[in-house]
């Protein structure tokens, strides 16, 4: 699509790869950009020897810098800190910002005896920015991951295996309601939990919000749903909304 357009087949282009921002920047396009409502996040895997501990699912979360990753794709994208986007229905606000602190990681892994210890992250070919980030950030604190990008089939039989500890995802909301995320992802019985996530509590609070009718029962289940998945449980490492890009001639 890139290539045609740079040829001149085409007069917009829609959803731009980040990694093609650059290429086609000195031929003087027009760029605009818009929030995708797409968080971009990984996720742990629950079957996996070293993330049944909550201390090590910590540790991954601190050693993710999101700004880094986030100029790493071109800037167009916008740190998050949950798996739903600002002005989703069941977004909530009291969720604190997402702590990067390489010390801290280093030292909860030494108290884990995750230090030394390989882990294996699988997602999609053609994410190595993502999976390069992800790498070099746990090698700085003596934690090792084996990166590998996937075609799509080889991928799904690696998650329906819980063949990986770590798993690279992306959610879009496009009804603008975070019961679609919870429901696919979260839930026990989600079709998409790929990290083999279960609580009780939790599925409970989906459940309601699929079929009460009042807003502010629905609001207040989704968010604390939310709230239990990042803050106490830790279950993945949201990263950041990716941006539409559009490019046109001028």
């Amino acid at each position: 699509r890139v290539n045609m357009f740079l040829n001149g087949e085409a007069d917009l282009l829609a959803f731009v790869p980040f990694d093609a921002v650059a290429a086609v920047e000195e031929k003087r396009f027009q760029i605009t950009s818009i929030p995708s409502l797409e968080v971009q996040f990984l996720l742990l895997s629950m079957q996996s020897g070293y993330f049944a501990d909550i201390r090590n699912r910590e540790v991954f979360s601190l050693a993710i810098d999101q700004d880094a990753l986030t100029e790493a794709v071109g800037g167009y994208a916008r740190t998050v800190n949950q798996f739903v986007s600002n002005g989703i229905f069941g977004f909530n606000p009291e969720i604190k910002p997402h702590e990067y602190d390489l010390e801290k990681a280093e030292k909860l892994a030494k108290e884990t005896g995750l230090i030394g210890k390989t882990i294996y992250f699988h997602l999609p070919k053609g994410l190595d920015v993502l999976g390069e980030h992800v790498r070099k950030q746990l090698n700085k604190i003596g934690v090792y991951v084996v990166v590998s990008y996937m075609d799509m089939d080889k991928l799904w039989e690696s998650i329906k295996n819980s063949s990986a500890d770590i798993y690279f995802f992306g959610f879009k909301s496009d009804l603008g309601d975070s019961s679609d995320f919870l429901n696919v992802i979260v839930h026990s019985d989600g079709a998409f939990n790929v990290g083999n996530y279960s609580n009780a509590k939790v599925d409970a609070m989906i459940d309601l919000s699929l079929v009460s009718m009042d807003p502010v029962v629905r609001l207040e289940n989704l968010q604390e749903a939310m709230r239990i998945i990042i803050e106490e449980e830790v279950t993945g490492v949201p990263l950041f909304e990716a941006s539409t890009i559009f490019k046109k001639q001028i």
